[in-house]
């Protein structure tokens, strides 16, 4: 079953807007996206959307200073992952650099 999705464009978004007008339509690229946290609030369900089905990235500003970030929940697991891998390259690493006397 096809659900229609229906993207508008935010006014007070910064960034490029990929959407076609067509209801059915679904953007190609991702895109970054900033927004107050005010029009974070008052815009939720169509930037959970727009994350869901485009998989934009929206920075969320407080007073013009970056404060969060939303991104789709794929990209924050592979986020994850890689920070486990990561700790666990620096784990190893940390384990080898040990002198053979002291371990």
């Amino acid at each position: 079953m096809h659900i229609p999705i229906i993207l508008t464009n935010l006014t007070n978004i910064r960034g490029p807007r990929p959407f076609c007008q067509h209801p059915n339509a679904y953007p190609i690229t991702r895109m970054k996206r900033t927004i107050s946290i005010s029009d974070a609030k008052s815009h939720l369900s169509e930037l959970v959307g727009r994350m869901m089905y485009a998989g934009d990235h929206i920075i969320v500003e407080r007073h013009g200073k970056a404060v969060a970030v939303m991104v789709p929940i794929e990209d924050y697991t592979e986020y994850q992952q890689s920070k486990r891998e990561q700790k666990q390259v620096i784990a190893q690493e940390r384990s080898h650099d040990v002198l053979p006397g002291l371990r």
